[in-house]
């Protein structure tokens, strides 16, 4: 009976420490749970974050078709200024001729001035030393005819008050001259002027068409990797279509209660990662509590035979006696007061040692169900850790291509970046060359107002000069 209580006491015990791991299984569970839930708003929290990659994406490519519009745009005023360049050269040509023009004009009224000053100087004397020169000079009256008409073209041109008065005309004739001399020169200087500036702007055009033509390079080469960038974001987005299935077949088999199909490839990682060392750590306590389990159930279980043993022994013994009793009790006489209580002392042993037998076969029972179920979950627990394994081995895979995804990823933010610091830059530097481009243009229209004020000015005063001609 004192090894049955204790058997009892041991089943309480064992009650309770089952009672245990079941309170420490449900804080476990608790647990995951908390971590789950912080884990699905990291998961959150990632999906923002690439919602926000997205959309700088987005802003880049937008940014990048402004720059293509802009070179667009830039490309046509290149036209423009190219015909520009070409109209003011083409002008610049008239000037030229119209200059030479002039020059030829003034070396004949520098002749003719010249001329006219002799005679001038000559004009006081008298008539015998005029015709006395005359003849000198061989001039006939032909050329007298012309001179007197020049005269008389000079005294219309200027509007002289005074014909008579040579010397007077002949020195606003010279002052005439020299203001035509100056004006001249001045717009000789003007047009060299103009040809550097024309040559400048013919610099800086060769300049910016190479630099136009590199951008055009450049953005060639842009469009080549964002399509090749393309199909690598679409095989990854393939692949990690794939991991993340198989990170959702592995949640399955390690039976997480919360969604998986909502939780990003990361997140659900990490999780299947804190369940398999939670498994592992709580699988390690359980082995360990079933192998003390098993060893003291097995110990239990060989007392129990040796109980049960000595039992059957006393019970054997007992029958004996109780055999030997029935038959002294027929041969013997036995007196009347004695005979009644040994009989029923006798059934009371019998009655008590059967239902000891029977408890004793009972706890037997039980106990070999016990060794049963214990070998059962042996069995379990030696399954689980093989899936383990082999679960742990996957994670250990898609782990590694995790941080090789991530890593790609990495380099082409980076290469993002680069992209976007030099789109910013080409962006910058074309709008700094449009800008001065207008400047050069506002420049130039002044030039070609000033250039058709003066030629319009000198177009005027020789046609006067040839109507008075």
């Amino acid at each position: 009976l004192t090894d049955i209580l204790r058997s009892l006491s041991d089943s309480k015990e064992q009650v309770k420490r089952q009672g245990d791991s079941i309170e420490a299984y449900e804080f476990e569970q608790r647990a995951s749970r908390e971590t789950i839930s912080r884990l699905s708003g990291e998961i959150n929290k990632e999906q923002e974050l690439r919602q926000a990659a997205e959309n700088s994406e987005r802003e880049i490519k937008q940014e990048f078709e402004k720059i293509k519009t802009a070179y667009q745009r830039s490309e046509s005023c290149i036209h423009l200024l190219e015909e520009r360049v070409n109209s003011l050269t083409q002008s610049l040509q008239a000037a030229r001729d119209d200059a030479m023009k002039r020059g030829k004009q003034l070396n004949k009224i520098n002749e003719i001035e010249a001329m006219f000053q002799t005679k001038m100087n000559n004009h006081n004397a008298s008539e015998q030393s005029t015709i006395m020169d005359l003849e000198k000079c061989r001039w006939n009256s032909d050329d007298l005819k012309e001179i007197q008409k020049f005269i008389d073209t000079m005294v219309s041109w200027l509007s002289f008050p005074h014909p008579d008065q040579l010397s007077s005309l002949f020195n606003t004739i010279s002052q005439r001259i020299e203001e035509m001399e100056e004006s001249l020169r001045q717009h000789t200087q003007v047009c060299t002027d103009i040809e550097l500036e024309l040559n400048d702007l013919r610099e800086e055009r060769s300049n910016y068409n190479s630099n136009f033509d590199m951008l055009k390079e450049r953005i060639a080469y842009l469009e080549e990797q964002r399509a090749s960038d393309g199909t690598l974001i679409d095989e990854l987005r393939n692949e990690r279509d794939r991991l993340h299935c198989h990170l959702c077949k592995l949640a399955q088999i390690l039976k997480i209660d919360e969604p998986v199909a909502e939780l990003g490839a990361e997140m659900l990682g990490d999780t299947l990662a804190l369940r398999l060392t939670q498994l592992q750590q709580g699988d390690t306590e359980k082995q360990t509590n079933q192998r003390l389990q098993i060893s003291r159930l097995q110990r239990e279980l060989r007392e129990t035979k040796d109980r049960a043993d000595s039992l059957g022994l006393q019970i054997g013994v007992m029958r004996r006696r109780l055999i030997d009793a029935q038959e002294n009790r027929h041969q013997t006489v036995m007196p009347a007061s004695g005979t009644p209580m040994t009989l029923a002392t006798s059934e009371k042993e019998r009655r008590k040692l059967l239902k000891q037998l029977e408890n004793v076969k009972e706890l037997e029972n039980n106990l070999r169900q016990e060794v049963v179920m214990l070998k059962a979950r042996l069995l379990e627990s030696s399954q689980t850790k093989l899936a383990q394994m082999s679960v742990s081995k996957a994670l250990r895979a898609a782990q590694n291509k995790i941080d090789e995804l991530g890593s790609i990823c990495e380099n082409r933010d980076n290469e993002v970046k680069k992209l976007t610091t030099e789109l910013n830059e080409s962006k910058k530097h074309s709008n700094i060359e449009i800008e001065n481009q207008n400047e050069e243009l506002q420049k130039l229209r002044k030039e070609i107002k000033h250039l058709q004020t003066s030629l319009n000015s000198s177009q005027k005063s020789e046609e006067h000069v040839s109507c008075l001609q």
